[in-house]
């Protein structure tokens, strides 16, 4: 399963990192020429491959890490013995398929419409709430949405069962690790927009 998610992503960085390339030169300061659009642009097609190499381990760092996280909260309201980390790992792993669809489906559907988040689930609170420019805002606000609905509500229905929590018991649980991995997520949004300008 974490080969299958691992490849999607791969996928879906090649198919969209051509936007991401004119994004990061439309956004590049006024004083830029076309010479140092190109070289930015070359650098950053050839650090493609790189990133799509160290991708799968970025993504099993980041899944462990919710996982350990959710594992350790989990095992602290359940009787001893009862859970493992393999276990709470597998769901986490499941569950996560469903981003990867959502965000496939929202980079077509930013293709179709010339959107410029691409990489933003169509339907969220970003339609509503203005961000202002802010990349932690627009990571925030941008992951309250259907998709993250459904990652949230299938976690939570996998953790009552693992661990015979209640159906609410579960979901509080899951919403206070997916908060906070949320937050973290919006700070290091921050930091790639920096570095590589792209809008807000």
């Amino acid at each position: 399963m974490f080969a299958a998610l691992a490849a999607g992503y791969i996928l879906l960085t090649i198919f969209t990192y051509s936007q991401n390339i004119e994004q990061t030169l439309w956004n590049l300061p006024p004083g830029a020429n076309a010479t140092d659009r190109e070289v930015v642009a070359n650098q950053l097609r050839a650090e493609l491959p790189v990133r799509c190499a160290f991708l799968p381990f970025r993504l099993l760092i980041g899944w462990a890490a919710i996982s350990l996280v959710l594992f350790n909260v989990c095992k602290s309201f359940a009787p001893a013995g009862i859970i493992r980390f393999r276990q709470v790992f597998a769901i986490q792993i499941a569950a996560e398929m469903i981003p990867l669809l959502g965000s496939f489906g929202a980079a077509v559907y930013a293709l179709a419409t010339d959107s410029p988040h691409f990489e933003t689930i169509p339907f969220n609170l970003t339609a509503i709430i203005d961000p202002h420019r802010s990349a932690v805002l627009h990571t925030l606000l941008g992951s309250f949405n259907l998709v993250q609905l459904f990652y949230v509500a299938f976690l939570g229905y996998g953790i009552s069962r693992l661990c015979n929590f209640g159906k609410a018991k579960a979901m509080l649980i899951v919403l206070s690790v997916w908060a906070v991995s949320i937050w973290c997520n919006a700070l290091m949004m921050q930091y790639v927009a920096q570095e590589m300008h792209l809008p807000l």
